[in-house]
């Protein structure tokens, strides 16, 4: 009886260790009873999990990066990590913080192995379990969950930029946020260019992760995914608004012009339109050149004045452009030369200096002068051009001038 028993403990220790390995070569990940991902929507992403002494516990973003990332996933029998994401961007966790400081080199079999700190040393990070780290795997070597699309745009061709890793959506900070990165979305997304790039609420804001807090495109990338070093999910003091763009639908050689602000349809701010967006021009260099092709732009023969400093008042929204230089012949105010769509001097941010122009129609110049002051004979010189009235700087200003 003892030999038989000894016999059938063999067999059943034989059994065991061919399904166990069996197990290991053709079980799904989730198999893995020692580390798992939590609340990601998917199976290959999520909060990272770790059991020790029995117990499910997180592990702390400080230092983690996409070489932890790699053994994690790895480690479930994933093919390799998409991204390292930060600050509890799946959720946060409950009970334990098992680790902190996690240092892989990417070769390691399993977390355990890697460097880290004491077990249930939660350096650097606090019970709450705001920085709870994650990871999101490629299943198999040809897998890319990666999505791009725009946000809260009056277009398809504009709003705020979204990052997709399968279903999980955020945000990018305008942190850093430059023309570069806005050249590498709007091509991305199959538009001829970019108009501008945007931050701080242009268009809005959405209350959603905050995925990526700095990207560092050059402008020629072919997916914006190229410009993210792997590390996802900051949040921290430095988000600075949300990413936008404005791309170029087709429509960037005629845009549309309006005046606001003035006396009927022949004076006023001018306001140039992209794509249903509305913006003014900036007075650094705006001279009588410039007005003269936008008034024919709005079917005008030409220009008499072409005012500054917010002078039919300020606007609101964007900016455009500043530093326009035409010579007075284009047909369209983006044929002349311009700092670039969205490229501002900075004086230029707070529509203080918004240009205007003061257009003739071809029958009557309408210009009035009047004296401001108590009686008929004294007072400040002004003129009017179609109900705007203004004055006129004294420089140079002599008897010849009043006579």
């Amino acid at each position: 009886m003892n030999s038989n028993k000894g016999s059938c403990t063999i067999w059943l220790t034989l059994i065991l260790v061919i399904l166990a390995g069996s197990c290991q070569a053709a079980c799904p990940p989730s198999s893995n009873r020692t580390i798992r991902l939590a609340n990601g929507g998917h199976p290959a992403q999520g909060r990272v999990e770790i059991l020790h002494n029995g117990l499910w516990g997180t592990i702390c973003d400080y230092s983690w990066d996409i070489l932890d990332a790699q053994v994690v996933c790895r480690q479930l029998g994933y093919d390799h990590a998409i991204a390292a994401t930060l600050s509890s961007s799946f959720g946060r966790g409950i009970g334990k913080i098992w680790l902190s400081q996690v240092s892989c080199g990417g070769h390691e079999l399993s977390v355990e192995e890697c460097y880290h700190r004491s077990w249930g040393d939660k350096y650097n990070c606090a019970d709450d379990h705001a920085k709870d780290a994650g990871v999101v795997c490629a299943e198999n070597a040809t897998d890319n969950p990666y999505k791009i699309r725009l946000l809260n745009g009056a277009s398809e061709s504009q709003g705020l930029v979204d990052i997709g890793l399968r279903n999980a959506w955020g945000s990018v900070s305008g942190n850093s946020w430059d023309r570069p990165d806005g050249e590498v979305v709007c091509r991305e997304l199959g538009f001829e260019g970019i108009l501008a790039t945007t931050y701080s609420g242009a268009f809005g804001s959405v209350y959603r992760r905050r995925w990526l807090q700095n990207a560092h495109c050059s402008g020629q990338e072919q997916s914006f995914l190229s410009c993210v070093s792997g590390d996802w999910g900051w949040s921290d003091s430095r988000w600075s608004g949300y990413a936008g763009v404005i791309c170029i639908d087709g429509n960037y050689n005629n845009p549309k012009v309006q005046l606001i602000g003035g006396a009927g349809n022949l004076s006023g701010r001018v306001e140039i339109g992209f794509n249903n967006s509305w913006g003014s021009v900036c007075d650094i260099g705006w001279d009588i050149l410039d007005a003269h092709v936008i008034c024919r732009m709005l079917g005008h023969p030409k220009a008499l004045a072409a005012t500054v400093s917010s002078s039919f008042g300020a606007g609101s929204g964007r900016v455009w452009v500043n530093n326009v230089q035409c010579h007075g012949e284009e047909q369209s105010i983006l044929n002349c030369r311009h700092s670039g769509l969205g490229n501002l001097h900075s004086s230029c941010t707070a529509h203080s200096k918004d240009a205007g122009v003061i257009c003739y129609d071809g029958i009557t110049s309408d210009i009035k002068v009047r004296l401001s002051g108590h009686s008929n004979r004294s007072g400040t010189v002004e003129l009017g051009f179609y109900g705007a009235w203004g004055t006129i700087c004294h420089h140079d200003w002599d008897i010849y001038d009043a006579n």
